[in-house]
């Protein structure tokens, strides 16, 4: 059992641990995909303890349906948000009636979102944040919510829970996604941040190997142990593929990705999801898909996701003469996402850095063949999965792997199924819950399972 920090307290072992758990990025409309992964990290712990996931203001401006697109993300995730649809709750706590709807929520689900709404932008955050979440705690305290662990995620979440988890008595943990961090690219100021967050944290739990060896420069005399992302393995799976195929069968085109041998009109369909942002790579996948048009393959390719680079890659694939077969289809919901899945022949992750990986994984879960850089997390993802990797920022080599992938896709295609188990197995969302209770189970004296 690992030892506790002086007045860290353990909780009773007669009830379910509460977990409150906090982030600055999550999901909302202007922005569908950012902090998914927070999300994600919260249901599998739900999956065995109560958790309060808070969502706290990261200096931008919140448009004014934000709260209530943030209800529906969560709702469609299994989740919960203390109430309504059109006026979801903003914490803090400061009516009988929003206490009521809170109490309710926590009695009829595991997992509950709060937002903390944004404030003027001239207080500063490091302080004021701090002080709102603490003021939120002591009215969930009042309703029967008492947290074992605060959980944080990210460096800067992890500065504004510390004085929180400090004050309740209970261990911090960090969850560590920024590939910033791996990638040396923090300004001085956010890498004083880190080190502060980091030093005030009982664990850091970095999702790759690669991007702990970064954190542990930083963490000081903090132990750091790999958590990785959980994966949607309910939305993404052969068989939620196989219930999709025959709906996309019946109202649209030819499904692909459910393990037909061919599309109906010949061409190859490639995927690609994920920011539209340099890191990504989107540039180095349309240079390659126009090389291998030019090389006499048939193919659309479809990008999924937003950023500042559509623009610019959409003129670049004008430039290269291939506008007609790029298809920019937007932020997605997973729903969505899987629908695309079906459609499509291969997926390709042309990150130059990714800390884990986990639209590859998501697409290899669905069965379809990944061909993606040989990078950070991705490298072993297709190492173990014996999917095709190439060297970062070469679109030449990428088109050579892509036309060798058309060629083999029905054999990766089944090396995919193959390997879909083993991914659930690892990285599905009651494997990565157990992780956590483990972990948790290390900092306290007592967390069992109790589903």
């Amino acid at each position: 059992m690992a030892s506790q920090r002086p007045g860290r307290r353990a909780p009773a072992a007669t009830h379910r641990l509460d977990i409150l758990m906090v982030s600055e990025w999550l999901p909302g409309p202007d922005h569908p995909f950012r902090g998914i992964f927070v999300v994600d990290h919260a249901r599998a712990v739900a999956r065995y303890a109560r958790v309060v996931l808070v969502g706290l203001p990261h200096g931008q401006r919140v448009a004014p349906n934000a709260r209530a697109a943030s209800a529906a993300d969560l709702r469609s995730a299994g989740a919960s948000l203390a109430g309504s649809e059109r006026d979801p709750l903003a914490a803090p706590i400061t009516s009988a009636a929003r206490a009521g709807r809170v109490a309710r929520a926590l009695r009829e689900t595991s997992l509950v979102r709060i937002d903390l709404d944004d404030r003027p932008a001239f207080r500063p955050r490091s302080v004021w944040t701090p002080l709102r979440l603490g003021r939120l705690v002591r009215r969930l305290a009042a309703l029967g919510f008492r947290p074992a662990i605060v959980h944080a995620h990210l460096y800067t979440g992890a500065l504004h829970a510390a004085p929180v988890a400090r004050r309740l008595g209970v261990p911090l943990v960090v969850s560590e996604h920024a590939s910033s961090v791996a990638l040396d690219t923090l300004s001085t100021a956010q890498r004083t941040i880190a080190r502060i967050g980091y030093r005030q944290a009982d664990r850091i739990c970095p999702v790759g190997e690669e991007l702990a060896a970064a954190v542990a420069e930083l963490a000081g005399r903090t132990p750091v142990a790999v958590v990785p992302n959980p994966l949607d393995d309910e939305t993404f799976s052969p068989r939620a593929v196989e219930g999709d195929e025959r709906e996309a069968s019946a109202d649209g085109p030819e499904p692909r990705g459910g393990g037909r041998d061919s599309s109906p009109d010949g061409r190859l369909r490639l995927l690609s999801v994920g920011g539209l942002v340099p890191v990504k790579g989107g540039d180095v996948l349309v240079r390659a898909f126009a090389r291998l048009l030019r090389d006499g393959v048939a193919g659309e390719l479809t990008l999924v996701g937003s950023g500042p680079l559509e623009h610019e890659l959409r003129t670049l694939a004008h430039d290269l003469g291939v506008a007609g077969s790029v298809r920019f289809a937007g932020a997605l919901k997973r729903a969505d996402v899987a629908r695309e899945l079906v459609r499509s022949d291969l997926f390709v992750a042309p990150s130059r850095f990714e800390t884990f990986g986990v639209a590859a994984c998501e697409a290899l879960l669905a069965g379809v063949p990944v061909v993606g850089s040989a990078v950070g997390g991705l490298r072993r993802l297709l190492a173990d999965s014996g999917m095709p990797a190439v060297p970062p920022d070469d679109p030449d080599a990428l088109a050579v792997a892509l036309r060798d992938a058309c060629a083999r896709r029905d054999e990766l295609r089944r090396r995919a199924l193959s390997f879909a188990p083993r991914l659930r197995e690892r990285y599905g969302l009651a494997a990565v819950g157990a992780r956590w209770l483990a972990v948790y189970g290390e900092l306290t004296t007592s967390a069992q399972p109790q589903r």
